[in-house]
């Protein structure tokens, strides 16, 4: 135990000796782990990114093709809304603003300008 001791004791000594012989290597190193730090959290921000928006335009080309479908069924006379009037208009109204409240999302909070 007692060489234990004196080896964390010499440890120490030199550890503090090199802080005090070089105080900007000991600044470079600190400056040094903040960006790496940075840039490891700008990797993973960019990573997310990417997800989000793939997953994002997966499901606007869903809202664009079921609204193509609906288009050609009641072009072509397999659906028929004259008794629901309202329930067409609905739809399409409701999907429309989730495409604009998507593309929103996407601008202001995946994409915003490097500070």
């Amino acid at each position: 135990m007692n060489t234990k001791d004196s080896l964390k004791d010499i440890v120490s000594r030199i550890s503090a000796t090199k802080q005090e012989e070089d105080p900007e290597l000991t600044m470079s190193i600190i400056e040094a782990r903040k960006e790496l730090l940075e840039l490891q959290g700008r990797s993973k921000f960019f990573d997310l990114r990417d997800r989000w928006s793939f997953w994002i335009i997966g499901w606007i080309s869903t809202f664009i093709i079921f609204h193509i479908t609906i288009t050609i069924l009641v072009g072509v006379g397999k659906l028929d809304f004259q008794s629901h009037v309202w329930l067409l208009p609905s739809i399409i109204a409701e999907n429309f603003c989730q495409i604009i409240g998507m593309g929103y999302i996407i601008v202001r909070f995946l994409y915003q300008p490097s500070k």
